[in-house]
């Protein structure tokens, strides 16, 4: 629970990756609902769902990150996603 980092990544934009299903599967975390992905949220940092390595996890891509999306106020969740997607940065709103 680094304060300061979480400030930092906020201030500088920086994104986490987050593997809610590998890090159940690897003990990590007790539950989803017990996953730090949600103090993230509530505190607007940028995150980046993914499936680690799902031929070991069963993970699916896109269903995680649809399970974090489903846990983001839409215009937030689309705010995000053009701000971190990789296009010119002329495009990004």
């Amino acid at each position: 629970n680094d304060t300061a980092l979480r400030v930092r990544m906020r201030r500088d934009d920086i994104a986490i990756e987050c593997c809610p299903e590998s890090n159940l599967a690897l003990g990590l975390v007790e539950s989803f609902e017990t996953h730090p992905l949600h103090l993230f949220i509530r505190e607007k940092l940028a995150l980046l769902p993914g499936a680690d390595d799902p031929a070991v996890f069963g993970a699916d891509s896109r269903a995680e990150f649809a399970r974090v999306a489903a846990l983001i106020p839409e215009d937030r969740l689309e705010a995000d996603l053009a701000r971190h997607a990789f296009i010119e940065p002329s495009r990004k709103p």
